[in-house]
């Protein structure tokens, strides 16, 4: 018989160290595994890739994508299914598409792809801009845009969130833009929250979303696209 998800982690779960299981049992993702959604709610994760410099070593793209699945365990289980691979990159050692090598970023976009995930990603590109550029501002506009694609083609009525917090989203203003844009199309947000993706195993597996987007914008290899091609439901390029 195939192993659910759920049965999945919590195997995995037993044989790690009581520490490990410490640390996973404090996560949003350890909750939202034992948690009894309500009827009819989806999870809806976020998070973004690039920067707003202009230099020569700054990122020539800044990507926010969305993923809408309708279990957690899914994204949970991928992510615990790979080794972690950030140590010596980051003060958490965690899964990451940019540390991941050619076969582990194949595996995991492959099993999103397998999972029915929605995906929703905007891409800003900066090859035109000349003057500082308003990372707050643009982020903002970005993430209404998904969020309002989302919202317009998700069969949900309700919906759990997860930003993957960073600095041109202080405070709640990445949830406050969610919950517009919910409003406006008479969605519910029964929670949203803005935390590290890198202590998230299921933030993690969305890593490799919008790694493999922000990977085809700046290097133009399709690699990973072409994977996720029946999942993305929308995608618009901004200049």
């Amino acid at each position: 018989m195939t192993e659910t998800p759920k049965e999945f982690i919590d195997r995995i779960m037993k044989g790690k160290t009581e520490e490990e299981r410490t640390v996973y049992s404090k996560t949003r993702s350890h909750f939202l595994s034992n948690l009894e959604l309500p009827p009819d709610t989806h999870i809806a994760l976020f998070d973004e890739r690039g920067d707003f410099g202009l230099s020569d070593e700054s990122s020539k793209t800044f990507v926010v994508s969305a993923s809408e699945i309708k279990d957690p365990d899914t994204f949970i289980a991928i992510a615990l299914r790979h080794p972690k691979n950030t140590k010596g990159y980051s003060d958490e050692d965690s899964l990451k598409f940019n540390t991941s090598n050619d076969k582990v970023r194949k595996d995991v976009v492959t099993e999103i792809a397998e999972s029915g995930a929605d995906i929703h990603t905007r891409t800003f590109h900066k090859d035109k801009a000349t003057d500082k550029l308003d990372g707050s501002r643009i982020h903002k506009d970005l993430l209404r845009e998904v969020a309002d694609d989302m919202m317009r083609s998700t069969e949900a009525q309700n919906l759990y969130v997860l930003i993957d917090s960073t600095t041109t989203l202080r405070g709640n203003a990445g949830c406050k833009v969610v919950r517009a844009s919910a409003d406006r199309k008479q969605k519910t947000i029964i929670n949203c929250e803005q935390i590290l993706g890198k202590t998230e195993p299921i933030l993690q597996t969305h890593d490799f979303v919008v790694g493999g987007i922000g990977h085809n914008e700046e290097n133009g290899d399709d690699t990973y696209v072409k994977q996720l091609n029946n999942n993305i439901k929308s995608w618009v390029k901004k200049l």
